[in-house]
């Protein structure tokens, strides 16, 4: 299972609209809907702004649905100057 994560609502609006929804599921106000993406098993989930949101999610994530992969859409604040909006960052470390 691959589980995606996003911020705010528009993150998250367009996957969930395309993907095939079989349960959702609500933890600690986190909305959590799982299904098919082009035949990849998902678990998508809106965390909320901020860091401390995020982790929550992402813990709860690990720990009720226990995914292979991770994929997080957002923002990072603008941190270099030719990045335009929609570009891919793919972290190396963290």
């Amino acid at each position: 299972m691959l589980a995606v994560l996003g911020a705010m609502e528009e993150e998250v609006q367009l996957l969930r609209g395309e993907m095939s929804i079989t349960d959702e599921a609500s933890h600690a106000g986190i909305v959590v809907s799982r299904g098919d993406f082009g035949g990849v098993e998902i678990a998508l989930a809106q965390s909320g702004i901020g860091k401390v949101n995020a982790t929550i999610c992402t813990q709860m994530l690990i720990d009720l649905y226990k995914p292979k992969s991770f994929v997080f859409s957002g923002v990072a604040g603008g941190l270099l100057p030719n990045m335009q909006t929609g570009d891919i960052v793919v972290a190396s470390h963290v």
